[in-house]
């Protein structure tokens, strides 16, 4: 039975590779800062001055300043209005963690606001973690609220988008 447990697991490590949340920054000619997720992605020019995100296992993103609202077209309301989120989501995670992967790319693609936390790596992290309850990773605050695991979904919601 050993056996049979052990190359089925073994063949799902092969299988998904690196899923590492190894994350670097750098800066760019206009100031702006990036993070990516391989010193390949980093510009060539930028290489020697790129850091490795987050020194103490976290990294932050703050999203851009919202383009002028009167530029924007109006929306008719559906009656359920909500006041959108505007701090900033905390993701609490581990290097290995294939959904906190996800959930940090979903965040960056989508120019959302971000704290993420390697719990393994973050004694502070790792206790605020413990106090929302942490048992799996990614856990998710937003505002007053946690998730855990991730749901796209569910995120857009508590944003208000």
């Amino acid at each position: 039975m050993g056996r049979k447990m052990i190359l089925p697991l073994v063949a799902f490590l092969l299988a998904t590779g690196d899923v590492s949340a190894e994350m670097y920054k750098y800066i760019d000619d206009q100031g702006a800062m990036h993070f990516v997720e391989s010193l390949n992605d980093v510009p060539k020019k930028h290489r020697r001055k790129a850091t490795a995100a987050g020194e103490g296992g976290s990294v932050s993103y703050t999203a851009p300043a919202p383009q002028d609202q009167a530029a924007k077209p109006k929306r008719k309301s559906s009656g359920d209005e909500r006041t959108p989120f505007t701090g900033t989501v905390e993701i609490y995670m581990t290097s290995w963690c294939p959904a906190c992967k996800s959930a940090l790319a979903y965040v960056k693609k989508n120019g959302i606001a971000y704290s993420a936390y390697d719990i393994e790596k973050d004694e502070d992290a790792n206790r605020r973690f413990a106090g929302y309850g942490g048992r799996g990773v990614p856990l998710i605050v937003v505002g007053n609220q946690t998730m855990r695991g991730f749901d796209s979904r569910t995120l857009e919601r508590w944003l208000g988008r």
